[in-house]
């Protein structure tokens, strides 16, 4: 019982550790996780809002009120459709260059911590992880 109370205490404090960064990332762009995920779901192409939604599982007015928090920040644009039957939501420049930031500041613990890990011992983990998965 030893090692695996040992392993899962690793595995809590590495998981804590990733939600304060996560964290504190979020605070330093002035958004939140609802935010992120919708800036992320619109990183490869434009959506409508009902897209969106379905995409989200989130509520239309819920989804709507993050939408207009992140256009009027700057985020997020609104363009019509050429027949102007439909309004379709995307990124600006500068929330394309902001969410590039935020991936890298949240993706550098994981190139650090694998940086000096041998192909082998990365693909042991993935075996590994895997299995905890599986079980």
């Amino acid at each position: 019982m030893g090692i695996e109370s040992g392993l899962l205490e690793q595995i809590n404090t590495f998981y804590q550790e990733l939600s304060e960064l996560k964290k504190q990332v979020l605070k330093q762009h002035r958004i939140n996780e609802p935010q992120l995920k919708i800036l992320t779901e619109l990183k490869i192409e434009a959506l409508s809002l009902k897209k969106l939604a379905l995409s989200l599982t989130t509520e239309k007015s819920t989804l709507s009120r993050q939408v207009a928090s992140l256009v009027k920040s700057g985020w997020l644009i609104k363009d019509q459709s050429a027949d102007k039957r439909m309004q379709f939501i995307s990124l600006t420049v500068f929330g394309k260059e902001s969410l590039t930031k935020i991936e890298e500041q949240l993706e550098q613990p994981w190139t650090s911590l694998f940086h000096t890990w041998s192909e082998e011992e990365k693909q042991l983990l993935s075996i590994l992880l895997g299995r905890v998965t599986r079980s």
